[in-house]
């Protein structure tokens, strides 16, 4: 992987989607792998996108970021940003 930010790596990313022709569906589809994965350096990418959700639902978000977390404590940062984005934009009634 190369030595860049995750976020750098992220950005660049998000800007691909909007050249592709499946408007990014492989990228996206490949970040939700890299959330499975045990190489830090692509869940860090992965959960540094925001250019769309890796996920459907709240309870999708919250039981792949479970699975993430179980593996990598150390991202409790990004795991809350996440959420707190997502209720932001998804608020409960």
């Amino acid at each position: 992987m190369p030595s860049a930010e995750p976020e750098w790596i992220a950005e660049l990313l998000a800007r691909l989607v909007w050249l592709t022709d499946d408007n990014g569906h492989e990228i996206s589809n490949s970040l939700r792998r890299w959330l499975a994965e045990d190489e830090l350096a692509k869940v860090e990418i992965a959960l540094a996108f925001r250019e769309v959700w890796l996920w459907n639902t709240r309870e999708e978000m919250d039981a792949i970021l479970r699975s993430v977390q179980v593996r990598f404590p150390a991202l409790h940062r990004q795991y809350a940003a996440l959420r707190a984005a997502w209720r932001n934009q998804f608020p409960e009634l």
